[in-house]
């Protein structure tokens, strides 16, 4: 009994070593014409479950990449691309503005591989996506030359919005533009790129964030400092009196008015007229309240009230008359000789009523 187990035992044994001793032969012949290869690949990292209103501040998503170690027999792996594997991480639940260590999920297509991934994990900083609007503050040096006055400065736009990281976006306080007057005596035309500062007024990067604008169009009006000036009011008329008539006397008050004004075009300026006065066909004296027709740039310094008077009188003049005489109260039982039988009759009066005669 003993002697068969011992044989048993035995030939198990020699099965065994057999058996192993055969698939160490297979394995050998297997190698030697399919011998195993390693490679390296480096594939990005695919990013899943980022919300919508944020950005991947570090590491930069084009830098996201991991390197894939793998090794299989050597007709399997001269088959294998980077498209037979994908690397990802999940953002999901990853808090803003908190670097956050996350694992790399590696998975393939291929089998009969062994895999390896460096590195296993990646950390990330995922921040708030927001949207400001920032306010140009023009700075302006120098001055405009003399006898000249700066106008209200004009900035296109006022506000730059700037799109990005919360914590960049957040620190800036306004944008500073600088243009410089050196004795101008005409418009101001320039553009210039804008300089930010944050919260401590210090210079800050906007490298991060996305500009609605890069250059700021700055337009400083400068006109000629107003003078003042006292001009004589010209009364404006137009039209003639009725047939006959004439002016007799014009007169407005006050005389004068106080107009502002650009020195230059006040110097140029003799008087100032009135609105035109309509007197046709007028045959006596009127009175009216006018108004002053103004140059462009020229104004009055106080509003006041403006009367003209114009007198208008009929034409005097001289006419000869030689009418016949005419005997009236005769008595029909007498007879009178007229000699002479006309006499000259000279008029002096007002041609209206001479002209009726």
């Amino acid at each position: 009994m003993k002697k068969f187990l011992r044989s048993i035992v035995s030939n198990l044994f020699t099965f065994l070593l057999s058996l192993a001793l055969a698939i160490l032969i297979w394995v050998n012949a297997q190698q030697t014409e399919d011998p195993l290869r390693s490679e390296i690949l480096t594939i990005p990292v695919n990013i899943i479950s980022q919300p919508e209103d944020s950005i991947l501040l570090d590491p930069a998503p084009d830098r996201l990449t991991v390197q894939l170690v793998f090794e299989g027999s050597t007709s399997t792996v001269n088959e294998v691309t980077t498209n037979d594997f994908t690397a990802t991480i999940d953002l999901n639940g990853v808090p803003f503005g908190t670097e956050t260590h996350l694992p790399v999920n590696v998975q393939t297509t291929v089998p009969n591989i062994t895999l390896r991934s460096q590195p296993l994990e990646i950390t990330v900083l995922l921040e708030q996506l927001v949207t400001r609007d920032i306010p140009i503050v023009l700075d302006i040096r120098g001055d405009v030359s003399r006898d000249y006055t700066q106008g209200d400065p004009l900035i296109d736009p006022p506000a730059i919005t700037v799109s990005g990281p919360a914590s960049s976006a957040e620190s800036l306080d306004f944008a500073r533009v600088t243009v410089f007057l050196n004795n101008n005596r005409e418009d101001l035309f320039d553009t210039r790129q804008p300089i930010f500062y944050d919260q401590q007024g210090r210079v800050a990067s906007v490298r991060a964030l996305t500009l609605s604008d890069e250059q700021i169009d700055i337009t400083i009006p400068v006109t000629e400092s107003a003078g003042f000036a006292e001009k004589s009011i010209d009364v404006n008329l137009i039209g003639q009196p009725a047939p006959g008539y004439r002016i007799l006397d014009i007169n407005v008050t006050p005389l004068t008015v106080l107009v502002q004004g650009r020195p230059t075009q006040l110097s140029q300026l003799d008087r100032v007229q009135t609105e035109p006065i309509d007197i046709t066909g007028l045959t006596g004296a009127f009175r009216q309240q006018v108004a002053l027709a103004l140059p462009v740039g020229i104004t009055q310094e106080e509003v006041e009230e403006i009367f003209v008077e114009i007198d208008i009188e009929p034409l005097f003049t001289t006419d000869t008359y030689t009418p016949k005489v005419l005997i009236q109260g005769l008595d029909k039982n007498l007879a009178a000789a007229i000699d002479p039988e006309s006499v000259r009759v000279v008029l002096y009066g007002p041609l209206p009523v001479l002209e009726l005669c």
